[in-house]
């Protein structure tokens, strides 16, 4: 396998080293395997130290700049045109997830024929904030109304998924952080064969860039929209 691992960054400088260093030791450990992994990370104009610590990381990681915000699923979106692998990996710059939890994906996304696999969040071992879980379980439940499937965590910013499968819709999807929920709507819709898994959760490191009412409000439009509305080819 060929995997893209794709990290999101806007004023991250908190939690850069602490999760690059993983994330390359992983490298290192699956290029042993002959398995090849390529990290990619997007600046989101930071105005934090963010760059000049990511500079640090160069060429062991892919680095692109912006230098005018585009939201996070604007750069998941470049990423995805500048990734070579091919499977495509994303995941927080945080520290809230660890890199080590991709094998998971990986070895789940080998032994099955699944498109995309995507981290579950809201299990037992998680320590994720007591607000964020409310919001995710109410998605949790909103998702199993509307559709009588049950999708565990829709929110998850930690997925790996078959790039071929998903170059001709992910373009349609948005720009923001609804990015995520609005790719779990698409797979339920289109019977896009999914999976998920248990992987470890903690807080953040720095500022969260959500902001719980009005993303939230944000969220539950694109989760409707894209399970109704929005049409892909």
């Amino acid at each position: 396998m060929f995997i893209s691992l794709v990290f999101p960054c806007h004023n991250e400088e908190k939690a850069i080293s602490d999760v690059l260093p993983k994330a390359i030791e992983l490298q290192k450990k699956l290029n042993k395997t002959k398995q090849q992994l390529e990290i990619i990370v997007i600046d989101d104009a930071s105005e934090d130290k963010s760059i000049k610590l990511l500079q640090e990381y160069v060429p062991q990681i892919k680095l692109f700049s912006l230098k005018k915000q585009k939201g996070y699923g604007a750069v998941l979106k470049k990423a995805f045109q500048e990734s070579q692998g091919d499977w495509f990996a994303f995941c927080d710059l945080d520290s809230s997830c660890q890199p080590s939890d991709l094998e998971k994906l990986i070895d789940l996304a080998k032994s099955k024929d699944l498109d995309i696999i995507w981290g579950n969040r809201l299990n037992k071992k998680s320590k994720i904030p007591f607000l964020r879980l409310l919001g995710n379980r109410f998605y949790q439940i909103i998702f199993f109304l509307l559709t009588l499937k049950k999708v565990s965590d829709p929110c998850s910013g930690f997925r790996l998924l078959k790039k071929k499968k998903f170059s001709n819709s992910i373009s349609f999807f948005p720009n923001d952080l609804s990015f995520s929920i609005a790719l779990t709507s698409y797979c339920v819709r289109y019977k896009i064969p999914f999976q998920e898994i248990n992987i470890s959760y903690k807080e953040r490191k720095g500022t969260s860039k959500l902001h719980v009412l009005q993303d939230g409000f944000i969220f539950l439009f694109q989760q409707l929209f894209f399970l109704y509305f929005k049409k892909i080819k």
